[in-house]
């Protein structure tokens, strides 16, 4: 499961590589004070970003056991993972598990 979080944290240093350009060109897209050829050349440079480079590239992987599947956004644990730590007392904010 190393590999999935290996993979994580190179999708997670993609996306943060290419996001201010795509930022910028979508900027320079959407105004239109711009001249049309300009506007022309920032569509094309978005369309060659790499579809990776977006924030759907990226899931929420466990940080304790590297796992994806019913990972906490906000904790960034998995079900099984938030349930130990909240019986050691270490996640503050969390109720009793029913």
């Amino acid at each position: 499961m190393k590999y999935l979080f290996i993979r994580y944290k190179k999708a997670l240093y993609r996306f943060i590589r290419y996001e201010l350009k795509k930022m910028q060109y979508s900027y320079i897209l959407q105004n239109t004070k711009f001249p049309f050829f300009i506007r022309a050349k920032a569509l094309m440079a978005l369309n060659i970003l790499t579809k990776k480079a977006s924030v759907r590239g990226l899931r929420n992987i466990c940080l304790q056991n590297q796992k994806h599947h019913s990972v906490s956004s906000f904790f960034h644990y998995g079900r099984f993972a938030q349930k130990l730590l909240f019986y050691e007392n270490k996640l503050p904010g969390l109720k009793k598990y029913s």
